[in-house]
């Protein structure tokens, strides 16, 4: 087994690996990708037993030099239809005294559930005994936003496909993820994030409301001993802090782009042009009162939208020109307008 970290996006710190089984030929260490796909039932199930045992016993070893991590390990679809999963995850648990709450089983990305009765009774014997359910490739596919609906996850994993960064304007990316994330959260289940291939990525997740991350960014998968190395070792210096830094902009960018589209409503073009041009002083002059007074009205919040827009990009001149033109497009063709994405899509283009 293999075992990739996870991170907790809220604290920093790594508490949960996802172990990941490889088969060995020789002196090569073959992936899932060259062998699950020849597996049937019986050896599926197999696999399972192993994995599941291997990855508890490497677990009591870690625990023994001081390093406590929670396992999240993947159950075939069938493991929702076959009484045998769950009875060999009881006795497994048992044999080396771990909390149940300690394990996740990621239910991994396949066809439609069948017998949805039955794998309703099976989930259910899972989350009794106390193993915390996750569905795994959230967006990858039809099945995996049906069982989303149907069974009770603890947490959702947003596929990788969804994260992959497409050049210089990222918007559509970090839109689905935040779009996925709170459609997880509003079902109360937590979100972890899969494929960060790049730090730069962290950050912004995890202003749009993500929990937790995996991926190559952070750590690839490695054996057990090594992954105790890496644990003591790990440092994050040597990220690239610009691109971090422009795909944090961008995500608070959206978060205002969401709050104003919710309360936008049309404007005489004469008061859009005013609040465009009203200063931080104007506004201070203007009085707590009639702020307070006019705090929700459509004008209020452009004029709130445009100093936030300001305060993130603060002191970067090189954007001012682009700026300015995205708050005209807020403003006269609103935030979800062809005109507006344009506008956002130069910004984030310069460098």
């Amino acid at each position: 087994m293999h075992y990739q970290p996870i991170l907790d996006l809220r604290s920093g710190l790594v508490r949960k690996v996802e172990a990941l089984a490889r088969l060995l030929d020789g002196d090569k260490v073959l992936p899932p990708a060259a062998f699950l796909p020849d597996f049937g039932p019986e050896e599926l199930y197999e696999l399972y037993v192993q994995g599941l045992d291997r990855a508890l016993l490497d677990r009591n070893l870690w625990m023994g030099q001081g390093l406590v991590l929670d396992l999240s390990v993947n159950l075939p679809p069938s493991g929702l239809s076959d009484p045998r999963y769950f009875e060999a995850t009881y006795r497994a648990l048992l044999r080396h005294a771990c909390l149940p709450s300690a394990l996740t089983l990621e239910i991994l990305e396949g066809n439609s559930i069948d017998c949805v009765d039955q794998a309703g009774e099976q989930f259910r014997k899972f989350t009794a005994l106390g193993v915390r359910m996750a569905e795994d490739d959230l967006g990858s596919g039809h099945s995996s936003l049906t069982r989303l609906r149907e069974l009770s996850f603890d947490w959702v994993k947003i596929d990788r496909s969804i994260v992959q960064l497409k050049g210089d304007d990222n918007a559509d990316v970090l839109h689905f993820v935040h779009q996925l994330t709170r459609l997880s959260h509003a079902l109360g289940k937590s979100v972890i994030v899969e494929g960060v291939e790049n730090l730069a990525l962290i950050d912004a997740i995890r202003i749009l409301g993500a929990d937790a991350a995996q991926g190559y960014g952070i750590a690839r998968p490695m054996p057990a001993q090594q992954l105790m190395q890496w644990h003591h070792e790990r440092s994050i210096a040597g990220s690239n802090q610009h691109a971090e830094a422009d795909l944090t902009r961008l995500a608070r960018l959206l978060l205002l782009e969401e709050r104003l589209q919710a309360c936008q409503e049309p404007l005489a073009a004469s008061r859009r042009c005013d609040m465009l041009s009203t200063t931080p002083e104007r506004e201070a002059a203007s009085g707590a009162s009639s702020q307070a007074s006019d705090a929700s009205c459509g004008a209020c919040q452009l004029a709130r939208f445009r100093a936030e827009v300001d305060a993130i990009y603060v002191g970067d001149r090189k954007r001012a020109t682009e700026k300015d033109a995205l708050l005209h497009a807020a403003a006269f063709h609103g935030v979800h307008s062809n005109a507006y994405r344009q506008a956002r899509s130069r910004l984030a283009a310069t460098a």
